[in-house]
């Protein structure tokens, strides 16, 4: 899918996802938080958005934990793949860098790959920094 964003701004309580351009993540990932804010708590809460601007403010929900935490409780991830396949979505990416952990809780994040098909070709490949599977 390529690099569609410019570096995200991280703030104390915010983050700021600004794409360089009309991509289909940046539509998938908006698309999602409107959906699933204030529904899900395992994703960042939606703070704000502009179409015009193709920018995403969400809630900052801590730092991606080490592979070994994530492995420990793995059976929370599955969890809210689990959630998600009963709402009809697919985060597409469940990958280290998209899991965080923050105030106790597991966050999955990123959803630009999520859509309601499972399209996660990769998923269970690959280098073991970075899948969990």
């Amino acid at each position: 899918m390529g690099n569609n964003r410019y570096p995200i701004i991280r703030k104390n309580k915010f983050i700021i996802k600004h794409y360089k351009k009309d991509c289909i993540g940046f539509r998938r990932e908006l698309k999602f938080y409107l959906k699933f804010t204030g529904k899900l708590n395992f994703i960042p809460k939606l703070y704000g958005y502009s179409i015009s601007q193709k920018k995403i403010i969400i809630e900052n929900v801590g730092k991606i934990p080490s592979m070994d935490f994530i492995k420990e409780n793995i059976d929370v991830i599955n969890k809210y793949e689990y959630i998600l396949k009963i709402f009809g979505y697919y985060h597409n990416d469940i990958r280290r860098k998209n899991i965080t952990f923050h105030n106790e809780r597991f966050y999955l994040i990123d959803f630009e790959m999520s859509d309601t098909k499972f399209t996660d070709k990769n998923k269970g490949k690959g280098d073991k920094k970075n899948f969990i599977y």
